[in-house]
């Protein structure tokens, strides 16, 4: 092989190689603004979530320490990334480094420590109550809807307190919800329990004895125009 030609044969060598390597740099470079442009939007919506929690006053804790170191390399990164393929570079390669050790636990405590302010003013917002008395008034024909209403705002409101607010919009829907849940309960809490006795096995296929319908029982379904769901047969004794 002629010394022209080996020399020839070095150059296109290195452009082959430089032009993988560059090849190969665009292509992580793509990679990491993709990943770069996820991690701005979780900020995006926890800088949010944030604002608006204190805009309605409420209080959380703040995890700076890695809350700022975060934000730090996020903002060098987005730097770099005004320079094409900078991104897929020697030199962001430890900011990714430290953003998969540290960011990613420290996005998640954020996160964590907003929902549950959110989460604590849901609650209080809702009141609490117990939900495993339903059971018994959905066998109650008369408050039956009641008792379906209030399954179906608990869903709703569930899936309300399973993420940040997005806006004001999200707070408005919690005060409607929260207002449903009262007026249903209304309907079915404070009943006595001889009532609430006489009301479940009447709603039975067997039906109450006569015994359970105390002068208290008859005044309370009066008091709520209930002595039209009921009515009175004799059973067939078998000897």
């Amino acid at each position: 092989m002629l010394a022209s030609e080996a020399e020839e044969l070095k150059t296109l060598v290195a452009k082959y190689r430089a032009a993988s390597s560059e090849k190969s740099q665009l292509q992580v470079s793509r990679q990491r603004s993709e990943q770069l442009q996820i991690l701005c939007e979780r900020i995006g919506t926890i800088r949010q979530g944030a604002e608006l929690l204190k805009g309605h006053r409420l209080h959380f804790d703040t995890v700076r320490p890695l809350a700022e170191n975060t934000l730090h390399i996020v903002n060098k990164l987005k730097d770099m990334a005004s320079q094409p393929g900078a991104l897929g570079g020697r030199e962001s390669t430890p900011q990714f480094s430290a953003l998969v050790k540290s960011g990613g636990p420290a996005l998640q405590q954020m996160e964590a420590t907003l929902l549950l302010c959110w989460q604590n003013h849901v609650d209080e917002k809702t009141g609490k109550h117990d939900i495993s008395a339903l059971a018994d008034w959905e066998h109650v024909p008369d408050f039956r809807s009641a008792a379906r209403s209030i399954r179906v705002t608990q869903t709703k409101l569930m899936e309300l307190r399973g993420s940040l607010p997005s806006g004001e919009d999200t707070f408005t829907r919690l005060q409607e919800l929260g207002d449903q849940l009262k007026e249903a309960w209304k309907k079915l809490e404070n009943i006595p329990a001889n009532v609430m006795k006489f009301l479940r096995q009447a709603s039975s296929p067997e039906g109450a004895p006569l015994s359970l319908l105390e002068e208290k029982v008859l005044e309370w379904i009066r008091e709520h125009d209930l002595e039209g769901s009921f009515k009175v047969r004799t059973t067939s004794r078998q000897a």
